[in-house]
Order: C-alpha cells, then sequence, then structure tokens
C-alpha cells in the first residue's frame, strides 16, 4: 500500500510539474502579445519623431528666417531622398496596422487576418523604403556634421538621424521574431492550432521581409541612372557569372578562352539590370556591391537558351533595342547549376510574354483572346 502511496505521489507531482509548464506557456504567450503591441506603438512614435525632422528640414529649406540654413547641395531634391517615402509608412501604420495590432486584442485569428490582408501594402511601401535607404544613408552621412547634427540639437532628439531612418528596416524583421517565439510559446501549451496560425504569421512577415531585403540590394546599385524605382516590381535577383572573351596570345593556336566575371542579375517588371559585383568588407561584415553593366529592356530584348554539351547551363541575353548604348549586346550568362539556369530563362521569358498579352490585349482584345501567345526562347 506504500508503494502504491508513493507511485500515486510520483504520478500527482509529475502532472503537477507538467501543468506548471502549460501554465508558464499560456503566461508567455500572453507576455509575448503584449510585447508585440507596445513593440508596434513604440515604433510608431519613433516614426512621427522622424516626421517632424522631416517638417524641420523642410522649414530650413522654406524659411529664410530659420536659424539653420540647408545646404544648396541639399536643397536641390536630395533632401527629398533622405526620407524616401517615411511620411506613407508612418499614415499607413497610424490609420492602419497599428490601429489594427491594438483592435485585434492579442486574438490570434485576428493577428494573422491582420498580416493576410496587409501583406501586399507592406511590401509596396517597406520595398520603396528599403529601394532607397541606400541612397538616403549614404546622403544623411555625407551632410550629418555640417546639416543634420544642428537639426537633431535644434529638436533636442538623442539618437542620430542616421540610425532613426534605419528603424523601419529593423522593425519588418523583428515581427519574424515574435512569432517565432510565440509559436514556442503555442508548443509548449499544446496550442497546436493557434501555434500553425502564428507559423503562418512567420511565413508571412518572411516574404515582407525577403521582399525589402532585395530591394535594398537593388538600391545598391551604382552607376545606374535610369530610376531604379522605375522599374516596376522586382521579380528575382542573383548571382551569375557573364562568359567574356579574353584576349588570345599572339603565338597561342588555342581557340579564344573565355573568362567568367562574378556578376548579379536583378529582374524586373520592365527590364533585365545585370550588374558587376564584388564583396567590400565593412565595419558591420562583408557587404555585396553591384556595378552597373548593361538594361535589357523586357519589350525589346531575347532570350537564347543554350542546350547540350558543355552548355547546359549556360543561356544568353540579347539586347534588340536600337537606342540602346550598345545595340546588339549579347552576354552569356553562366549558373551554378541547370536548375537555377531553367529559373532565370522561365522567370524572365513570364515577363516577355505577359507584356505582349498586355499589348496584344490592348491592341486587339478579340484577337488575344484566339491566338496562343508566341514564345521568345530560341532552343539551340
Amino acid at each position: 500500500m506504500e508503494e502504491i502511496g508513493r507511485d500515486n505521489g510520483i504520478l500527482l507531482d509529475e502532472s503537477f510539474d507538467e501543468f506548471n509548464k502549460v501554465a508558464e506557456a499560456v503566461e508567455m504567450k500572453k507576455v509575448k502579445l503584449d510585447e508585440l503591441l507596445s513593440s508596434e506603438e513604440r515604433y510608431l512614435e519613433d516614426l512621427e519623431k522622424i516626421s517632424l525632422i522631416y517638417e524641420e528640414v523642410k522649414k530650413t529649406k522654406e524659411d529664410k528666417n530659420h536659424p539653420i540654413s540647408m545646404p544648396p547641395e541639399l536643397s536641390e531634391g536630395r533632401d527629398l531622398m533622405v526620407f524616401g517615402n517615411i511620411l506613407q509608412i508612418t499614415d499607413f501604420h497610424k490609420r492602419i496596422f497599428t490601429k489594427g495590432l491594438r483592435n485585434a486584442n492579442n486574438d490570434t485569428d485576428n493577428i494573422l487576418e491582420l498580416f493576410r490582408k496587409r501583406e501586399g501594402d507592406m511590401k509596396i511601401r517597406y520595398g520603396k523604403y528599403c529601394i532607397n535607404h541606400p541612397v538616403s544613408d549614404l546622403i544623411v552621412n555625407q551632410f550629418q556634421d555640417s546639416y543634420f547634427n544642428k537639426i537633431d540639437s535644434h529638436l533636442g532628439q538623442e539618437m542620430r538621424l542616421v540610425d532613426q531612418l534605419f528603424k523601419p528596416v529593423q522593425h519588418i524583421m523583428q515581427y519574424d521574431l515574435f512569432f517565432r517565439e510565440l509559436v514556442k510559446c503555442c508548443e509548449m501549451a499544446g496550442q497546436e492550432e493557434e501555434a500553425e496560425k502564428f507559423r503562418e504569421c512567420s511565413k508571412i512577415v518572411g516574404e515582407i521581409n525577403l521582399h525589402a531585403n532585395n530591394m535594398m540590394a537593388a538600391g545598391r546599385i551604382d552607376k545606374f541612372y535610369g530610376g531604379i524605382t522605375k522599374q516596376g516590381e522586382l521579380i528575382h535577383r542573383g548571382p551569375v557569372f557573364c562568359k567574356l572573351p579574353s584576349k588570345r596570345s599572339l603565338f597561342s593556336r588555342s581557340k579564344l578562352a573565355a573568362k567568367l566575371e562574378a556578376a548579379h542579375i536583378f529582374l524586373f517588371q520592365k527590364c533585365v539590370i545585370v550588374c558587376y559585383s564584388s564583396e567590400r568588407i565593412t565595419e558591420m561584415g562583408p557587404t555585396d556591391e553591384y556595378l552597373f553593366w548593361h538594361q535589357f529592356l523586357i519589350n525589346k530584348m531575347q532570350v537564347r537558351d543554350i542546350a547540350g554539351g558543355s552548355k547546359e547551363n549556360e543561356f544568353e541575353l540579347h539586347d534588340m533595342n536600337k537606342e540602346s548604348t550598345t545595340p546588339g549586346l549579347s552576354l552569356t550568362i553562366t549558373t551554378t547549376t541547370m536548375e537555377e539556369k531553367r529559373d532565370w530563362v522561365k522567370k524572365i521569358n513570364n515577363e516577355i510574354h505577359s507584356l505582349e498579352s498586355l499589348k496584344s490585349a490592348l491592341g486587339n482584345p478579340k484577337s488575344a483572346l484566339g491566338n496562343p501567345r508566341k514564345t521568345s526562347v530560341v532552343q539551340m
């Protein structure tokens, strides 16, 4: 009997421990949800501070009696580039997103619905902000000592503008951290259904972060003067190699050798931009750098899918634009795998086909409905 009582006591202790773990997980979940909202509220306050700085900068440009004068090099439009679309982001959070998170009342379904509904809005706003941020960062650092430090002191700002302007980039990444922690809390509490909903939230913000990161990379393209924000949505990007013919020795009888140049391709709705790619070591670690090489307009280019032999990982981009700086240019692209090559060819041609279909539909709607789209791939 004593042994049975001891066993029952052990079971009760184990049950009590399990109950405590579940209770702690439920409480931690509530804490994390409260932190998610409080973080959002603080972020809105940060955005409003940046908006105040924007207004003050505007005054130094328009008010000749202002104690701080805007440098002439900044007043010709570069001042607007500093802030990008920060006012639109502030307005979005104030009217819609922060308000929506507040009204969700820590309810999992309401939070998931908010992120589902606003995913596209956040991609557009943060994508636009991130593509401008590298230029903004460069301008602010250039005028930090001579101008922006004076603005910060005048407004009593404790944090430098360059650091404040990085907060939108940081904040969208923090959502994923909260949702990953909430998934763990739900799993420990045995709330698998809620855990799955927070996993979906994490997936949504992961897509937003990926888009923002890609746009940030596009914003670092140097020497491209066509207006990166005017190229439409960034569909895909990635590292490749471009095959360049190298000079043959005067005494060599061998065939012309080819040199592989590290490159990076950005596929937009309106064009394909090929860049030279290199890596620079900074205080923050290694940073990829992109130097503009060539732009292929989607409506004036051709893709040649090279097949067979040692060329299975290669495809060619042909510039059909007669007004191009180098009309008739052809670049041979080499990928690491055949799958990468196929993916690039498919994605580029999808954009070519979409534009062809749109032009056909606008020009002759009835004909566009009845005729299949022509392919732009040439198999060799």
